[in-house]
């Protein structure tokens, strides 16, 4: 970890959030208070004295802090801006909130893992989830916590010292003390261990005319019903295909680690964005993919559109919008989609 480029200026902690409302823009102002906090003592330590803002948040520093040319989108320069920050990061904060994990922080621990930058994840739900007896039960979802060096459980409410709405108020905010100290003591930690570089396996080449289809890992058997029927379609056309089947071998690492070596084996990548949100693992291994240059595929049935302040509007989260080659709205127009990115990366190449 290059402490010397954090203190000249050059580098900070991107403390990923949950931007779309104030509950989310509270939880991550006061989390990068806490990396700021963290990350002063730490070069205080090392002699090194603080330049620069240190840590790097969204919504502030991007949204509210683009400056587009002429032609530039809105939602194309926060996501310029966000996967630069991510480039020179030191670290990813990763805050996780409620029972839905976010697809955008998803994507950026995807990306981040290509770029070899260390993830901290902060679990702040009490809800643990299960799958199956092979694994044990866990506040994030078997690929997010694969992708973290750490995760910080930050969950626990204070004992009620009066049962009074005065003294509940009191709680939530001695937790949302108890999760600043939690963030800074595990972000000074991450950072002492060193060099993390290693955490992933070495991404293989991709192999010509092979395809990846992320519809869940298996998770859903809808979602393995389509992945198949995609994988009959392509098949019929010459390619190579493979699928991410994670959740059907027991969760593992293992079975983590296969599915993302099945990216990197791969030229394209089609992921399935359908739901509210894109499936945080999904969400997860597009920004995996993105990072490592493959094309990626965006499968995304609903006419919904996400509308705000005017140059905002996308079919899905910007990060997961903006990194798709083509995004295509029914399972019939996946193949030839894979054959134009294909010929594009070829024409390109």
């Amino acid at each position: 970890m290059n402490l010397q480029a954090l203190g000249r200026g050059a580098s900070s902690v991107y403390v990923a959030t949950h931007l779309f409302d104030h509950v989310g823009k509270l939880y991550g102002a006061r989390i990068e208070r806490a990396c700021h906090a963290a990350m002063v003592r730490v070069l205080e330590r090392r002699g090194i004295a603080p330049v620069g803002p240190l840590t790097f948040l969204p919504f502030r520093d991007s949204n509210e802090a683009v400056l587009r040319g002429p032609d530039d989108s809105l939602t194309e320069a926060i996501f310029r801006i966000d996967c630069e920050k991510l480039d020179d990061a030191v670290a990813l904060v990763a805050p996780f909130q409620g029972l839905a994990q976010d697809a955008g922080i998803a994507f950026e621990m995807g990306y981040a893992a290509v770029r070899r930058v260390p993830v901290l994840s902060i679990a702040s739900s009490f809800v643990r989830f299960s799958y199956g007896p092979e694994r044990e039960s866990a506040q994030v979802e078997p690929l997010l916590a694969f992708l973290s060096h750490r995760v910080v459980d930050v969950s626990a409410l204070p004992p009620a010292a009066q049962p009074t709405r005065e003294g509940y108020l009191t709680r939530v905010e001695d937790a949302l003390q108890d999760v600043e100290r939690g963030v800074g003591q595990a972000l000074e930690a991450l950072v002492e261990e060193g060099d993390m570089t290693a955490r992933l396996h070495e991404t293989p080449s991709p192999e010509p005319a092979r395809v990846h289809l992320e519809f869940g890992g298996g998770l859903y058997e809808y979602q393995h019903l389509l992945a198949l029927r995609v994988a009959e379609a392509l098949s019929r056309r010459g390619l190579t295909v493979s699928i991410s089947e994670r959740h059907l071998h027991g969760s593992s690492d293992a079975a983590m680690a296969a599915d993302l070596r099945a990216v990197g084996r791969s030229q394209v990548v089609v992921t399935l964005g359908d739901g509210s949100d894109m499936d945080a693992e999904s969400a997860a291994v597009q920004g995996y993919a993105w990072a490592l240059g493959r094309r990626v595929v965006l499968y995304y049935s609903s006419r919904r559109r996400m509308c705000s302040v005017a140059g905002y509007r996308t079919q899905q989260n910007v990060m997961i919008f903006h990194s798709a080659h083509r995004i295509v709205e029914s399972l019939e127009a996946i193949p030839r989609a894979v054959q134009q990115v294909l010929s594009a990366s070829a024409e390109a190449a």
